[in-house]
């Protein structure tokens, strides 16, 4: 991991500190979660990642960098994959009829802004929070003292960071193409929403990220 998505990730810490103590992340913990919110979540999660797929296949078609494209496309496959297997498990037929709330819309909307009006290295910093948060979680869950419980499959499911160290070394080697602030506006911005992702499945007051994303600046480099 480069210094560079470890000062990120240091400085966006308290987020995800603050995403274990939802009552989504604590119910899996305690076994104590409804199954309804549960389902409901990971069933808005396949549209999440059938939309990160998506936008992955938009950054490949925007980059000009052939090693960016190649990336780009390498990824997309990859959530698609997960997307699809994540359809087998929960039996969906029909994706697209998944009807996802308001948080997961803001936060969609938010990552499409990012990979059509930015330049497309920033969409992989955009991603980063998604792929490190669930296996830090899983981690943390594991090396807790709560005793195993119907959702124990969740942590040993989310325990690995392959995608995660995937995306950090990716842009590792291209950092002083970014940004940093830059950076870390749109790495707090999708940590905040990851969160706000996890409370909006048991009703809990969700952070304001209107004042970040509207600190995005477009176009920002050459795609």
């Amino acid at each position: 991991m480069s210094s560079f998505c470890d000062e990120m990730w240091v400085q966006c810490k308290h987020i995800a500190e603050e995403g274990y103590q939802t009552a989504f992340i604590q119910g899996i913990c305690k076994g104590t979660l409804d199954p309804t919110s549960y389902s409901g979540f990971m069933n808005q999660d396949i549209a999440y990642v059938f939309k990160a797929a998506e936008l992955f296949d938009t950054v490949a078609t925007r980059a000009k960098d052939e090693d960016l494209k190649m990336f780009a496309r390498n990824r997309q496959q990859s959530f698609l994959r997960c997307a699809n297997e994540m359809c087998e498990k929960f039996f969906i037929q029909d994706p697209s009829a998944i009807r996802v709330g308001e948080t997961l819309e803001e936060y969609c909307q938010y990552l499409h802004r990012v990979a059509n009006g930015m330049d497309p290295l920033y969409f992989m910093v955009a991603m980063i929070p998604c792929s490190k948060l669930w296996p830090w979680l899983a981690r943390k869950m594991q090396h807790s003292e709560v005793n195993p419980n119907l959702y124990g499959f969740w942590a040993k499911e989310n325990m690995s960071d392959s995608c995660s160290a995937k995306l950090e070394s990716f842009v590792a080697e291209r950092v002083s193409e970014l940004d940093e602030q830059t950076s870390l506006l749109v790495y707090q911005t999708c940590m905040t929403a990851e969160v706000n992702f996890f409370k909006s499945a048991t009703g809990e007051e969700i952070s304001d990220i209107s004042n970040l994303t509207a600190k995005l600046p477009v176009r920002l480099a050459s795609a």
